[in-house]
C-alpha cells in the first residue's frame, strides 16, 4: 500500500502525542522530589499547611500506578509507527484507540482545576 501524505501526518502526530505524554513521567522521575520540596516550601512561605498536598494526593514524583496512563499512552506510538508504515491495521486501530485517549485527555484537563481548588481549600 502506498503511504499517502495523510498517513505521514497521522503517524507523525501520533508519535508527537505519545512523546508529550512521556515527558511528564520522565520529568517526575528526575525532578519530582525537588519539585515536591519546593511546592511544600512555597505553601509554608504563604502561611499555608504543607500537608495539603498529601491530603489531596498531590505529588510530583511519578511512580507506581501514576505511570500507567502516560506509559500506556505509548500505545499511540505503535499506532503512529503502523501509520507511517502504511499498514491498514494502524488506520483501523487509530479510529478505535485515538478517541479514547483524547477522551482521557479531556478528563485529566478538566480535573486539574478541581484538584487545585480542593488543595487550596484544604491548605487554609
Amino acid at each position: 500500500m502506498e503511504l499517502t501524505k495523510n498517513h505521514r501526518y497521522a503517524g507523525v502526530l501520533q508519535l508527537l502525542y505519545a512523546l508529550a505524554f512521556l515527558i511528564a513521567p520522565v520529568a517526575g522521575l528526575v525532578y519530582g522530589a525537588d519539585v515536591q520540596a519546593a511546592a511544600e516550601a512555597e505553601l509554608i512561605r504563604q502561611g499555608l499547611s504543607p500537608s495539603a498536598l498529601a491530603e489531596n494526593n498531590v505529588h510530583f514524583d511519578e511512580g507506581g500506578y501514576a505511570l500507567l496512563v502516560p506509559v500506556g499512552t505509548a500505545v499511540v506510538a505503535v499506532l503512529g509507527a503502523l501509520n507511517l508504515a502504511g499498514r491498514r491495521a494502524g488506520r483501523i486501530l487509530t479510529l478505535i484507540a485515538q478517541p479514547l485517549f483524547l477522551a482521557m485527555d479531556v478528563i485529566v484537563i478538566l480535573s486539574q482545576p478541581t484538584l487545585a481548588l480542593l488543595t487550596t481549600a484544604s491548605a487554609k
